[in-house]
């Protein structure tokens, strides 16, 4: 009997093993992604003492992570505010990154520690390697558009490298699987893709037959002193495109192009959406300069009045960061407010506040126009 006890309990550990394998899914599809991506990821978990992950990257590369994850680099600043996303906790694991990330006020609020113990440590395209090595880092997050030297340079160093694409809606939501497998998210993550994707399909399919406006988002840099246009390249053509309006730039070459109020004349917008990246400047003050402008006084949007200051909450809604989702509901309803009279931006983005960071909505101070 002992020896037939064995012979089982022997089979029943060698299927046990046999067991131990990878997930793979394809990632939710929805309209607008701006590059090819791989078509699934995968992760697997060890038997052994130290566990890890293995996703397969935007690059289509195969990458293992020791987890649990304690310590981040993230070289590429929207996939710092992704990790804050999907947990707050997690936000507060990155010990360097980018100045997008440890001077975002919206982080502050999450983490007040962040500027303390978060360390510069370059961009995806000239990181500094030292500093990142001695961050000790268990994972490094970079962009696609960043520099394989650099890349192979961190790797080489015994640390994993995972290359990541947040700047369209179908890579972005790729990404933010990839992100959760990492964490060990992945159910926050699942659920977030379908409130994205849920929601794209929403104000698509309500704005499908409408008249589009045209429309101009300028958004003004503090640096240069001059507004600047999103080119073909940007997300922020498409959310005006989703929202149910035509963007009067989308045409530009490349990403943001200075434009002056000549050229803004000349394409004479039914809307004009000011972006703001700066709350020392912000939105709300640019359009009462510009409303009191008489060099911009006979374009259409200002004759008007349908000038607009895209919301920004320590992080403007426009951009490809989690809150994009906001920005797109605030944008279908400033242009279609007669189809979305249903809809209340600010209760959404209280919910919003709320259901994914776990944050007090009293906490946020959003500047802008609210319809």
């Amino acid at each position: 009997m002992r020896r037939v006890l064995s012979v089982i309990l022997a089979a029943v550990l060698v299927l046990s093993v046999l067991s131990v394998g990878c997930i793979s899914s394809k990632s939710p599809g929805v309209p607008s992604g701006t590059a090819s991506q791989p078509e699934s990821s995968s992760i697997a978990q060890s038997s052994s003492k130290n566990d890890y992950v293995i996703v397969t990257d935007w690059s289509n590369k195969t990458v293992k992570v020791g987890v649990p994850v304690e310590r981040i680099v993230s070289l590429y600043g929207l996939a710092t505010q992704m990790v804050y996303f999907l947990s707050v906790e997690d936000g507060k694991k990155i010990v360097g990154s980018t100045p997008l990330a440890i001077n975002d006020a919206f982080i502050a609020l999450l983490d007040p520690d962040v500027k303390k113990r978060m360390k510069f440590t370059g961009s995806p395209k000239n990181a500094n390697i030292e500093t990142v090595k001695s961050l000790n880092p268990d994972v490094v997050l970079t962009a696609y558009w960043g520099d394989e030297r650099v890349n192979r340079a961190i790797e080489e160093l015994g640390i994993p490298v995972v290359v990541l694409n947040l700047e369209g809606v179908d890579d972005y939501i790729h990404s933010l699987e990839i992100i959760g497998r990492i964490l060990g998210k992945e159910e926050k993550a699942r659920e977030a893709a379908e409130y994205y994707t849920n929601a794209v399909s929403f104000i698509a399919n309500r704005t499908s037959g409408a008249n589009r406006p045209r429309v101009l988002l300028l958004e003004y840099s503090t640096k240069d002193k001059v507004f600047k246009a999103p080119g073909r390249e940007f997300f922020q053509n498409w959310m005006i495109e989703t929202a149910g309006g035509e963007s009067v730039s989308k045409n530009l070459p490349g990403g943001w192009n200075t434009v002056n109020v000549e050229q803004v004349a000349e394409w004479n917008p039914d809307v004009i959406i000011l972006v703001s990246y700066s709350l020392k400047k912000p939105a709300t003050e640019l359009k009462k300069e510009l409303m009191g402008d008489p060099a911009w006084a006979q374009i259409k949007a200002v004759k008007e009045g349908r000038i607009y200051a895209m919301p920004n909450d320590g992080e403007s809604w426009d951009y490809p960061a989690p809150k994009w989702v906001l920005g797109l509901y605030w944008t279908a309803k400033i242009l279609h407010p007669e189809l979305f009279e249903d809809i209340d931006v600010k209760s959404i983005a209280y919910e919003f506040y709320e259901r994914w960071y776990g944050l007090d909505p009293k906490k946020v101070r959003i500047v802008g126009d609210m319809p």
